[in-house]
């Protein structure tokens, strides 16, 4: 059941809507099609076996959009692991589309090729 926000919370309201203005601007130029909001942990497995975890902010049949802790040069392409909550969750081979300092992150946007195997 959704309770009511209090007098407190409401004052907020501002903010928050500030937020999330700012990330339907920023996302709205990057993108070919709708994506789903999706919060998971993922593995991007590098070239020479380095395991990458970052988190997912959306996907699409087309592709996902990741947060992570380091910079990747754009044109990568690897196999990328995004948990599911019944386990491991499906290993795609994907190829990194765009990728910008976000803080102390990054932002980056993937285009799925296909499961990998």
């Amino acid at each position: 059941m959704l309770r009511t926000p209090s007098p407190q919370n409401l004052s907020l309201k501002p903010l928050i809507d500030q937020l999330i203005k700012e990330d339907q601007a920023f996302t709205q130029n990057r993108r070919s099609t709708h994506r789903t909001p999706l919060v998971r942990p993922s593995v991007i497995t590098m070239p020479d076996g380095e395991e990458i975890v970052g988190c997912t902010r959306n996907i699409s049949p087309e592709g996902v959009g990741l947060l992570t802790p380091k910079a990747l040069a754009e044109g990568l392409t690897t196999r990328l692991r995004i948990s599911s909550l019944r386990g491991d969750g499906p290993i795609f081979m994907a190829e990194l589309r765009w990728c910008v300092p976000f803080a102390e992150w990054y932002l980056s946007g993937w285009r799925f090729i296909n499961q990998a195997r």
